[in-house]
């Protein structure tokens, strides 16, 4: 299954383009913005299919600058709830690893 879709809806209605990779999700709608298939109307998305996640969503004016800078936010924003969750899940695991080891050395 692809991970990602990138996602035109115009005044004709949506179109679905499937990829791999977010780079290619965003090359492909870079690529409908610099050759004038995206209108000041359309609407562009990237889903991760995944999980429904929404990374990146504009509904009219899109440009490859706007694409660039909130792709990039996605992806900070993206990284640091990472980060977030392996620091929370290796605290705890700790706390198991501790507690584990005081009921062993008890015996």
């Amino acid at each position: 299954m692809q991970s990602f879709i990138a996602i035109q809806h115009s005044e004709k209605g949506p179109t679905f383009t499937t990829f791999d990779t977010i780079q290619a999700a965003k090359n492909h709608l870079q690529s409908l913005i610099v050759s004038k298939q995206v209108d000041a109307n359309d609407a562009l998305a990237i889903v991760r299919a995944s999980d429904d996640s929404i990374i990146y969503f504009k509904q009219r004016n899109n440009t490859v600058a706007s694409l660039n800078t909130a792709l990039r936010q996605s992806t900070t924003s993206y990284n640091q709830s990472t980060q977030s969750i392996y620091q929370t899940v290796k605290e705890r695991l700790t706390l198991v690893y501790t507690a584990l080891t005081n009921v062993v050395s008890r015996r």
